[in-house]
């Protein structure tokens, strides 16, 4: 048999078939286009998927021996031009981020210590306020530039969080400050019964005096309020009668600026958003009811009705009048004392506003870029790029001494004196609304050494990214369209320097101010805070580097 006539097994219809390997390629080729595609196509959907094919790298990166082993070898040689870092486990970049923001805060980091001078507190009664000095402590200290640090367990357990899901770092912030205030009034009450005097009591009734704190301070220890604690007041106004009784006053530790549907924002217009006077319909004014009531009353005594109800009705006019005049316009005095029934209450159109009443030190603005997209029912995050200045003054949204009586006008005037802050620290987040990574840029004084110059210390920015720091220029930090907290603090009058647009901010490294004047009050005292890079709370952690002589 002539076997030179049949055909070989990969010759079909004639036709000389592909090699296998040619075959494996090219199936490879089309799954690797068709996948990028789909990525692509999703990316144009608002999905970050590059980044979470970057995320997923580093999962299966920590999960190799041999990146631990490099990574526990590059622990050992340190970089002293960059400071500490915190490391991420799971998805603690939330907290890693707002705990390198506490650490940039001067006056916060001053609180913490006096907390355990002055109340004398233990890491077992106010675990996460020890833990916290201590973590904000050895991330300032130049002796420990280039290393990396845990989160102590005491404030991963902030909030009860859980540790597989990554949360929003504005509401951490949150937890942490309501924990640290609640064992501060803790350690506080405990120091007064510790320390509480019979001398100075008896003191006290022997000269027949008001009791006052600042007077007797071995009776009444206190203790300074939280730097990030502030207060704002809302005006609740009657446009029909002018009447807006007491003020509601708020504590907040982070003031929250909605962002909307624009594609730029400055953060003065979110300050007005903030603070504008609102109009609303269809609500009770006990004002209103009481002198409806009260007219009711006076057009039946005006006729001729028997003298019992007349004394019944002169009756309930007295106590009518009486809560007019003392001021008394809570429901329950409208319905049991004065006898209106609350079917008869009036309702008007009122307006509504809300201002900051008691600036803190450390001023804390969240930038609410969750919005809800009525077209597609749904919620996206708006990346829109915010002007915010490294000195912002916040004097025009901050209640004075003089309160407009006109509904229609704003609580406060434009002649505040100024009250200025200066930018310390940015919290950024790259992703979706629900998922994404958190980083944090903060300042921080280094040395530095040029030609023809003494050694001398500048303010540099520097990039957290949990164990990752590495130092950027101010353009990437200012006008950030991923900046989702803003942490400030106190200082005198900034120097003067022209105002900038959004445009500016992105394309050169000067600041943007917003300036004011006149002398900084808090708590009837001047604040005692100073620019960087001569900051007191500073000093501590600023060694001498080898290179600057000791002379």
């Amino acid at each position: 048999m002539d076997y030179s006539t049949m055909r070989k097994p990969q010759d079909v219809g004639g036709l000389s078939a592909a090699p296998p390997w040619e075959t494996i390629t090219t199936y490879l080729l089309s799954i690797l286009t068709g996948a990028y595609f789909l990525l692509k196509a999703l990316e144009l959907l608002g999905y970050p998927v590059w980044y979470y094919i970057r995320v997923a790298g580093q999962i299966l990166a920590m999960e190799s021996v041999t990146t631990r082993l490099l990574d526990g070898v590059k622990s050992l040689v340190k970089n002293q031009d960059v400071p500490a870092g915190l490391q991420n486990s799971k998805v603690f970049c939330y907290q890693n981020s707002i705990t390198q923001g506490f650490a940039a805060i001067p006056s916060l980091n001053n609180w913490l210590q006096d907390f355990t001078a002055r109340l004398g507190g233990s890491s077992e009664d106010s675990p996460v306020s020890f833990a916290l000095q201590d973590i904000v402590k050895r991330l300032n200290d130049n002796e420990n530039n280039g290393t990396t640090f845990n989160l102590d367990r005491r404030l991963k357990e902030v909030g009860g969080f859980d540790e597989d899901e990554q949360q929003d770092s504005h509401e951490y912030l949150l937890k942490v400050v309501e924990k640290v205030d609640d064992e501060a009034k803790k350690a506080l009450k405990k120091k007064r019964i510790e320390t509480f005097s019979w001398s100075e009591a008896a003191k006290v009734l022997l000269e027949k005096s008001d009791i006052k704190h600042e007077r007797f301070p071995g009776l009444f220890p206190s203790f300074p309020p939280n730097p990030l604690n502030g207060m704002t007041a809302k005006r609740v106004t009657c446009l029909e009668c002018g009447y807006y009784g007491q003020l509601q006053h708020e504590e907040f530790h982070a003031l929250t600026l909605n962002l909307g549907t624009d594609t730029s924002y400055d953060i003065s217009k979110l300050f007005d958003e903030f603070t504008k006077v609102e109009t609303m319909s269809d609500v009770n004014c006990p004002n209103c009811t009481l002198n409806a009531a009260k007219a009711s009353i006076q057009g039946l005594l005006a006729k001729d009705i028997p003298e019992q109800l007349r004394d019944t009705l002169t009756a309930r006019l007295e106590t009518i009048n009486t809560a007019i005049e003392d001021g008394k316009m809570e429901d329950e005095t409208l319905v049991k004392t004065c006898g209106i029934q609350e079917k008869l209450f009036q309702k008007q159109q009122k307006t509504l506003q809300t201002v900051v009443s008691r600036p803190p030190k450390a001023l804390a603005i969240h930038l609410q870029r969750i919005v809800f997209d009525e077209r597609l029912f749904r919620q996206y995050k708006n990346n829109a790029p915010v002007n915010y200045p490294e000195f912002l003054d916040i004097a025009p949204w901050t209640l004075n001494s003089s309160i407009s009586a006109d509904p229609a006008s704003p609580l406060m005037s434009l002649d505040t004196p100024g009250l200025n802050y200066q930018l310390r620290a940015v919290v950024c987040h790259a992703g979706t609304y629900n998922y994404g990574h958190y980083i944090c840029f903060r300042k921080r004084p280094t040395w530095v050494k040029e030609d023809g110059k003494p050694p001398h210390q500048i303010d540099t920015w520097f990039q957290y990214s949990d164990a990752n720091v590495m130092p950027v220029n101010e353009p990437r930090v200012m006008g950030n369209g991923q900046a989702t907290l803003l942490l400030y603090e106190r200082i005198p009058d900034p120097p003067t320097l022209p105002t900038q647009t959004v445009d500016d901010c992105l394309t050169e490294s000067r600041p943007v101010l917003k300036r004011g004047r006149g002398e900084i009050e808090d708590n009837g005292g001047p604040v005692d805070v100073e620019v960087l890079p001569s900051h007191p709370a500073f000093e501590e952690f600023r060694p001498l580097p080898a290179f600057v002589s000791a002379t």
